[in-house]
């Protein structure tokens, strides 16, 4: 929860003031088995594509990009800020990562669409409590420009958001 509030922006204490009526991420405490589900992105972990498409861009240059989807001098709100960068070594490793589930990993399909060689991503699914299938998650950058996308229901991340993610990198 710590890394997550003070490096990615996301959490208790933190609010994004994106232009639109958001709902934000949710990186609780927690301890035990709740605490093993949270290491892989399970349990209480509330996430939304804006959320991720912030993570990747993060990641990407290691510095807090909170997204903005209506310029802040129209309204004169303020942008959140997150306290500290992310460790040089651990977003060249995020990086790296990325870039082989987009070249040879488990992202290759939906992104061999993508144009140039800066590019990465990672794949999800989350299984929700009676649904049939889980949700489809992806997130993915090319150059300096991030998505994320989810699809209810959608199974494995790189067959239902991971086009969708796609074709917003190469419209960016």
């Amino acid at each position: 929860p710590k890394e997550a509030r003070e490096v990615f922006g996301v959490g208790e204490g933190v609010e994004w003031k994106v232009g639109v009526p958001t709902v934000d991420g949710k990186v609780p405490d927690a301890t035990g088995p709740a605490a093993a589900a949270a290491y892989i992105g399970q349990g209480q972990i509330q996430m939304n594509p804006l959320t991720m498409a912030s993570i990747t861009a993060t990641a990407r240059t290691g510095v807090f990009r909170q997204p903005v989807v209506v310029k802040a001098s129209l309204d004169g709100r303020e942008i959140a800020k997150a306290g500290r960068k992310m460790k040089p070594s651990v977003a060249a490793q995020l990086v790296r990562m990325m870039k082989l589930t987009a070249t040879s990993g488990t992202a290759q399909g939906a992104m061999s669409a993508v144009g140039g060689s800066d590019k990465g991503a990672k794949t999800g699914s989350a299984e929700v409590d009676g649904a049939q299938n889980p949700d489809s998650w992806f997130t993915g950058f090319s150059g300096d420009v991030a998505a994320a996308a989810m699809v209810e229901g959608g199974g494995h991340g790189g067959d239902a958001a991971g086009p969708i993610v796609a074709a917003v990198l190469n419209a960016g």
